[in-house]
């Protein structure tokens, strides 16, 4: 199942790219930007011209235009936050499950790092704080603040016992 994020986006690309057609304009790609601000109608919708993509490359002999592949930028902030935590996530039990997708409620409209990756110094502090309670012998203990949006939300939720099991009347 898409998230709340995937469907307006994919909705917000498509309905430009309909507008870009009813409008006549070829040769462009829709795009939309403004995508850390958890509110769509912030998002600003665009046509990037394909020819600014595009390059050269050499194939069987023949220059033909291709639009460049996307790599992992060694230089992005993305991969500098993996660098700066991956030789003690190789023996650390330091991760977030943020659970199912979820559609209403908590973290229902999380961004994903791809979107905005996250700050360095944010995971190098987590990365620390995992290392300790491992070093504590602690290993499956979690503060709060390291879990998900949604499952600090699960943790303070306290389940509603129908009164049926609560009487024994089952």
């Amino acid at each position: 199942m898409p998230s709340n994020f995937d469907s307006q986006y994919c909705y917000s690309l498509g309905l430009n790219a309909a507008v870009l057609i009813r409008e006549g304009v070829n040769g462009y790609m829709s795009c939309v930007k403004n995508l850390t601000d958890k509110n769509p109608s912030n998002w600003t919708a665009a046509g990037c011209p394909l020819p600014t993509m595009m390059h050269l490359e050499r194939r069987a002999g023949k220059d033909k235009p291709v639009i460049e592949k996307a790599l992992v930028e060694l230089d992005g902030g993305m991969f500098k936050a993996y660098e700066a935590v991956r030789d003690k996530w190789a023996y650390l039990d330091a991760y977030s499950s943020p659970g199912p997708i979820q559609f209403k409620g908590a973290a229902s409209d999380e961004l994903n790092f791809m979107v905005q990756p996250p700050s360095i110094e944010a995971l190098v502090a987590e990365t620390k704080e995992f290392e300790a309670l491992e070093q504590s012998g602690r290993k499956f203990a979690r503060k709060e603040e390291l879990l998900s949006e949604l499952s600090q939300a699960r943790v303070k939720e306290v389940a509603q016992i129908p009164d049926m099991f609560a009487k024994g009347e089952f």
